[in-house]
């Protein structure tokens, strides 16, 4: 234990970000790793979610689209997709190949608070702030195309 905690003390103190990243205009609420390793999501209070290349090539996507604040983001298993919530209740699903939000996931009446996927990806759940717990299944609102916009 001592060693451990001389260990945690003496490489902290020497400690400094490998990266910076700066772009969002509003505080930074949300971050999710994409599968890969390669690209992190952000989301803010500027309402945007922004892609970083984990090389340091900067923000290679920036989304907009949200009424409110980012509370939540998620990836695909598979890393197609991101889910994203934010604190109006509303949910929306972006192609990540693109940039384009391809559908709408809406029944809190809260912020969302959490996201969590299936492993093979096709069933999406979200928590909120009012108190619920939701299931969707992702494939209806990927192969809908008149999903709410």
């Amino acid at each position: 234990k001592q060693w451990y905690q001389r260990r945690v003390r003496g490489s902290m103190q020497h400690n400094s970000p490998l990266r910076l990243f700066s772009g969002h205009l509003g505080d930074v609420t949300a971050l999710e790793m994409h599968p890969n390793g390669n690209y992190v999501a952000s989301g803010s209070s500027d309402r945007s979610i922004r892609i970083w290349d984990m090389a340091g090539a900067g923000c290679v996507r920036h989304l907009t689209g949200h009424r409110g604040t980012v509370t939540s983001l998620l990836f695909s298993p598979h890393g197609h997709l991101l889910i994203s919530g934010d604190d109006t209740g509303r949910i929306l699903v972006w192609d990540l190949a693109n940039g384009a939000h391809i559908g709408s996931l809406i029944n809190h009446s809260g912020a969302v608070t959490s996201l969590a996927v299936s492993r093979e990806g096709g069933t999406v759940m979200s928590g909120g702030a009012d108190c619920l717990l939701n299931t969707w299944d992702l494939a209806f609102v990927v192969d809908n195309e008149n999903a709410e916009l």
